[in-house]
This record gives C-alpha cells, sequence and structure tokens, in this order.
C-alpha cells in the first residue's frame, strides 16, 4: 500500500521531470515557458497543442491566447492574473531556493506557492530540540471555484534536517519524520503525535492530515488516506476553472481559420431550426449568442460609437463530406455609447437563414470578429424532408422567448430569419428558460386537412403536465404559435411535444428539449444583428437549387431549377447563366452555351466563369480562332488547369502556331506529368516540326 501511495504522489511530477521529446523542438524562450512559466498551471491538452505548433508565429499566438484565457477582466489592459502568476514566480526565485542550488520554481514550497500564492498564514518551527526545521502553511481559499477544502495545511520540512524543505506526507513520511533522532515507525505514530501535540497541536493535526475536515484515527494514529486526494486536486485547481475549448477548436476548426484567429476561440449558444418557405423550399435558420466578455468592439471616441466587423462563414456538407454550399458574409456592427451603456451586460446574437434541397447535412458556421481576432463555430446535424402537400408535415419546432412580434400587411411570401408571414419569434438558445417566463412554440404545419388538430403538450419524462389542442382552422393561414408558463413548474429537464392529429390519429409530431433554470433570469441577447435570403428576389430560390442539386450530382433536377432561374432574366443573377452554361458545356451542348453567354459577355468581360465557358463553347464548334482569343484571356483572369491548357494547346496547332501549342503543353505537363495523351501529342508536334 505503502509503495502504491508513493507511486500516486509522485504522479503529478512525472510531466515536468519527463520532457517531452517535443521539447527539443522549441526555442530556448519557448521551452522556458513552457517549463518553467507555466508548467504548474498549463492544461494537458494545451501543451499537448503547443507541441505539435511548428512555427515561432503560431507559438506566440498560442501564449497570447493562454494568457487571455486566464484574464479575469479582459475589459482593463492589464491581465490580472497573468501579473500575479509572474509575481509567484519571482517570489519563489528569491525567497524559497535560500537552502538550495535549484531554481525557485523547482522546489516543493516554489511549486505550492505558485500553484496556490500566499499562505494565509506560516507558521515556522527553528531551534527545538526535538523537532526538525519544518514550515506549517494554512490555506482559506473557496471551495466552490478551486475544489479544495475551505480550510486545510500544507506541511514542508528538512528531511533528516539536512537539505531543502520538502513537503511532507502524512502516510509515506510519518509523524516520527518530523522528529530528530527518531527510530519512530508507522506502530508509534500515536507517541510521535502526542510529542508534535506538545509542541503545537496544529502541527501534531497536519502531521496526520492536511485537511481538517478529514480527520485520522487518533486512536491508532492512522494518517487520513484523503491526503492523496486533497493533494490531487492542488495540483489540478490552476487548471479546473479553465476553459481548454480554445484548443479543441483549434485542432478541429485550425484548417477553416487562419492563423491570426487560431486560439482565439470563444464559445456561443447557438439554435438551428429547418422551416418551410416559399416555392416549397426548406429553409435552414440558425442564431448565434456570444456573451459579452466575449465580444469585442472598437471604439470611436470622436463619433462617440463603438464598432466591429464580423465575417460569418457558412459551410454544409452531406453525409458522405461532400461540399453542397458554402457562402461568406461581411456584417459591420455599429452601435452607440447610448446603446451600450444600456446593453453591456448583455449576450450578441447573428442570425441568418438560407435556402436548402432536401437531404442530410451537416452544417458549419464559424463568425470571426476582427477586433481582436476572435472566432466561434456553431454546428449542427440536419435532416431536411422534401415540402409537399401529399401528406401531412410539421416544421422544426423553435421555442421563443418574451413576445411574438406580429407586422400587418406582409406578403404571403415574407419569409425572414425566425419570421414566417409577418411572425416573428425570438430563439432560445439551447431551450433554456427561467423559471415563470412564457415560452412561445412556433412550428408550421403543412399538407393537414383544415379540419386537422394540432396538440401541444409539455413532458415530465413520460408524464403530461399541460396539454392543449385546436383545430388548424383557428390559427387562420400563419405559422402555429402557442404560449406555454413556467410559473408553477420546478427547474429540470422537460419536453415540448406538438403533434398533428387527423380523425384521431398522430399524422405527423415533433419533440424539443425545453430546459427549466433555477436562475430567476436568463441572459438575453440586447444586440441582434439579422440577416437573411430575399425568397421574393425574382429567380434566387430557384438558382440556389440549382446549385446545391449540382453538388449532389443531381443533374437532371439541377437543369430544370438553373432553366428556371435564367427564365426570371433578374440581371442581378448572372451566375445562373454560367452555372447552366457549364452544365451544358459537359454534354457538349456547344450552342446552347453560347447562347446563355454571349448577352452577358460585354457585361462580364472579366468573368473567368463566361470568357472560358465561351472559349470550350468555341472549340467544341471548331470555331478554333475565337476559342484562342477567349482561353488566351481567360488565362489572365485565373491559373488555368491542365484542361484548359491542353485545349489551348490544340488550339495554337490548328491555327498554325506550333511554337505556341508546344509551349502550351509542356506548361501542361509541368502541372501533371501523367498525361500520357498529351505528352504524345507534343512529342508528335516536336518530330513534325524536325522534319525536313
Amino acid at each position: 500500500m505503502k509503495v502504491c501511495l508513493v507511486l500516486a504522489f509522485l504522479s503529478s511530477f512525472i510531466r515536468i521531470a519527463f520532457a517531452d521529446d517535443r521539447t527539443d523542438n522549441l526555442s530556448q524562450e519557448h521551452k522556458a515557458w513552457l517549463t518553467e512559466d507555466v508548467g504548474y498551471i498549463i492544461t494537458e491538452s494545451e501543451e499537448d497543442v503547443f507541441l505539435d505548433l511548428q512555427t515561432i508565429e503560431e507559438r506566440d499566438r498560442f501564449i497570447y491566447a493562454f494568457w487571455r484565457k486566464r484574464d479575469p477582466v479582459r475589459a482593463t489592459p492589464v491581465n490580472e492574473f497573468q501579473q500575479e502568476h509572474y509575481r509567484r514566480l519571482a517570489y519563489a526565485e528569491k525567497f524559497l531556493a535560500r537552502e538550495t542550488h535549484i531554481p525557485g520554481w523547482r522546489t516543493d514550497r516554489g511549486r505550492y506557492y505558485i500553484i496556490l500564492g500566499e499562505p494565509a498564514e506560516v507558521e515556522r518551527f527553528d531551534g527545538y530540540n526535538d523537532l526538525i526545521s519544518s514550515e506549517l502553511w494554512f490555506y482559506r481559499v473557496d471551495s466552490v471555484r478551486t475544489g479544495l477544502p475551505p480550510f486545510f495545511y500544507l506541511l514542508f520540512f528538512k528531511r533528516h534536517d539536512v537539505g531543502e524543505y520538502r513537503l511532507y506526507h502524512p502516510i509515506i513520511d510519518g509523524p516520527g519524520a518530523l522528529l530528530r533522532s527518531s527510530e519512530v515507525h508507522e506502530i508509534q505514530n500515536v507517541q510521535a503525535y502526542n510529542t508534535l501535540e506538545g509542541i503545537s497541536p496544529e502541527l501534531a493535526g497536519a502531521s496526520l492530515s492536511f485537511d481538517p475536515s478529514d480527520p485520522p484515527d487518533y486512536v491508532t494514529g492512522r494518517a487520513s488516506l484523503g491526503t492523496d486526494l486533497m493533494m490531487a486536486r492542488v495540483e489540478n485547481s490552476p487548471k479546473r476553472a479553465i476553459r481548454s475549448d480554445y484548443v479543441d477548436a483549434y485542432l478541429r476548426y485550425g484548417d477553416m481559420i487562419s492563423t491570426e484567429y487560431s486560439f482565439n476561440f470563444v464559445p456561443n449558444r447557438n439554435f438551428f431550426a429547418v422551416l418551410f418557405g416559399p416555392q416549397d423550399t426548406a429553409f435552414i435558420h440558425y442564431s448565434v449568442e456570444i456573451d459579452p466578455q466575449d465580444f469585442s468592439m472598437e471604439i470611436n471616441e470622436e463619433q462617440n460609437k463603438y464598432y466591429t466587423t464580423l465575417d460569418v462563414s457558412v459551410e454544409v456538407r452531406d453525409i458522405d463530406g461532400a461540399l453542397i454550399l458554402r457562402r461568406t458574409k461581411e456584417a459591420f456592427v455599429e452601435l452607440s455609447s447610448d446603446v451600450i451603456d444600456k446593453i453591456q451586460a448583455s449576450p450578441f446574437s447573428y442570425q441568418d437563414n438560407f435556402p436548402i434541397v432536401a437531404g442530410h447535412y451537416t452544417v458549419n458556421v464559424i463568425v470571426r470578429n476582427r477586433t481582436l481576432k476572435q472566432y466561434t463555430v456553431a454546428e449542427r446535424e440536419i435532416a431536411v424532408e422534401p415540402i409537399t402537400d401529399s401528406r401531412p408535415l410539421l416544421s422544426e419546432i423553435v421555442l421563443g422567448y418574451g413576445e411574438v412580434s406580429f407586422t400587418f400587411n406582409e406578403p404571403s411570401d415574407d419569409h425572414r430569419v425566425f419570421q414566417v408571414k409577418g411572425h416573428r419569434v425570438q430563439p432560445a438558445a439551447g431551450g433554456v428558460f427561467a423559471i415563470g417566463e412564457k415560452v412561445q412554440v412556433f412550428v408550421q404545419v403543412r399538407g393537414a386537412s383544415s379540419s386537422s388538430v394540432l396538440q401541444v403538450s409539455l413532458l415530465k419524462g413520460k408524464e403530461i403536465l399541460d396539454s392543449s389542442g385546436k383545430q388548424l382552422l383557428d390559427y387562420g393561414l400563419g405559422p402555429i404559435i402557442e404560449e406555454l408558463s413556467l410559473l408553477s413548474l420546478m427547474g429540470g429537464n422537460y419536453e415540448v411535444l406538438v403533434e398533428l392529429l387527423d380523425a384521431g390519429t398522430v399524422v405527423a409530431a415533433r419533440k424539443v428539449p425545453l430546459i427549466v433554470s433555477p436562475r430567476s433570469e436568463i441572459p438575453r441577447p440586447g444586440t441582434i444583428y439579422r440577416r437573411g435570403v430575399n425568397p421574393r428576389a425574382p429567380g434566387l430560390l430557384p438558382l440556389e437549387r440549382g446549385e446545391q442539386l449540382l453538388a449532389l450530382k443531381r443533374v437532371e433536377e439541377a437543369i430544370l431549377e438553373l432553366e428556371t432561374a435564367v427564365a426570371a432574366n433578374n440581371p442581378q443573377l448572372p451566375r445562373a447563366r454560367w452555372q447552366l452554361a457549364g452544365v451544358f458545356l459537359r454534354t457538349g451542348q456547344a450552342d446552347r452555351v453560347l447562347e446563355l453567354l454571349q448577352p452577358i459577355a460585354e457585361s462580364f468581360p472579366n468573368q473567368f466563369e463566361v470568357i472560358a465557358g465561351l472559349g470550350f463553347a468555341y472549340f467544341l464548334k471548331n470555331d478554333y480562332a475565337s476559342s484562342q482569343l477567349h482561353l488566351e484571356k481567360a488565362i489572365t483572369i485565373r491559373p488555368p488547369d491542365t484542361t484548359l491548357l491542353n485545349i489551348l494547346g490544340n488550339c495554337y496547332q490548328k491555327t498554325g502556331k506550333v511554337e505556341k501549342a508546344k509551349e502550351t503543353l509542356e506548361r501542361s505537363l509541368e502541372m501533371d506529368p501523367n498525361q500520357e495523351a498529351t505528352r504524345q501529342q507534343l512529342d508528335d508536334l516536336s518530330n513534325s516540326n524536325s522534319s525536313p
């Protein structure tokens, strides 16, 4: 048992004693930072990521983020945690290394001074006939924040009265180790304890247990086994309250963000919902909430305004990982100082939506804040059903807080972020509400008869706490909105069940979790920045659907949608033409490509898809001179691939420009040497050119 305890007690020292081989790749400055400066407070995941970084710039950014994550008051220019930590290091070096040649941070007293800070009291025992030199440190701490007992001791002694002060262990050392010339063994702990009690009752108590709330067996003198657990908690205390999600985010999203944002991840609360939109199109609505301490803005003192710019990226991938949709938006946020004063303690919310075709997807939203280069990520797996009136359907449920706003005289195809036909709901991220709040249950119905009944129930497990049902006729033509009161509920986990019944039979159902917090109030966004797709823009929805269907390789469906988009003749959507032209190029329909692209060529002289598309179409029509003209321009717009170079090389060959043809084909082979047909063509050109 003693061997096991020794191993357990020493395990916390192993990470520092046995350095990772990856430290050899660090500069001296970074190696010192990792091992000496933060060795006792860095988490294992943080250390692992730091050691895997390859450049000095990345490590410097990591160090900046490391301290910022520990800054208790980010609004001030001084990082109080970092300042206090380096004060402790300096104290350990100056005062706790006097009896030894090793640095202060490596001594036992230095270690725990750096971890815990200044003891509330220190009692020193020097000059006693029976007692070797010892120090008893007494701590009072916030047990909730640290996970430690509210009062505890640490005891240091000079083993055999020589050398530096070592941390005493009640079981490994035992009370007898504190007495001079003692041959007291475990069975004589009571005798040693009694001797110590005559010197100091507190010292005697600490010799058997560091935690006063976990007393030892005073009859047998057996030390408390809880000391090992307490010491493990001491070692972990500087890491306990630190969220290392920023390193997890780096590992997961590092390839998706630029280096300057790498370690500046901030958490968020988010909500996603699939709602029915116009033209039988599903829309994904989302909200990303960021707490005020994690949402930074710059100040313009002359204009008395706060501002920042957000870059919002959305990626949608199918279950095979194929990219279905990618878009980036820029959002400029500007607030007056008067508004800031009112909402400075409230979260910020970014809300947006976009259309989506039926399928199963992973949606990934990255919000980057240019101020302080912070970012956050929201993700969700989403299943989107085809919208049809051939069978009853329920949209996903939105649980909203506050009141549902309503705007009169909105057109029938009105659809904005979390707003349908004039009814807007504010989504509660995570479905969290305070006791006594009202919950707005927001849902849509398709394909049901007007006599169908919609039933909304509040559940606790299998128990129905509240339920109400109405015919769909009672709701009119808008979305379904029902209000639930949480006044009589206790804190806990609940569910909201929405069922559509036809002749008493459930034909569609949805269920969402609802969390009732014991808190009297839930922080709600003080600023909401809303974006969204305008579904009334002619041709926009079929264009969006067509592009997504192309990505899903559902080409025939995509052509129908893109034809509809082109027929809308919206001058703001020229890409409908070049997207459809791209499909016809792959099927060799050159006349159709020219019909689509020639009318817009003059308006888009530097659009690669237009110019290259015309070049490919003319090649298919054997008009090599026109093809050459357009492809030569295309390669000045965008770096070419091998396909474009090979076709351009063929054009040069057909128009008698042999040297140009050889030069272009050689360039293609440099990009991809594994092109046998191109190599053979180049050889034939070279041989024919060298023939007499």
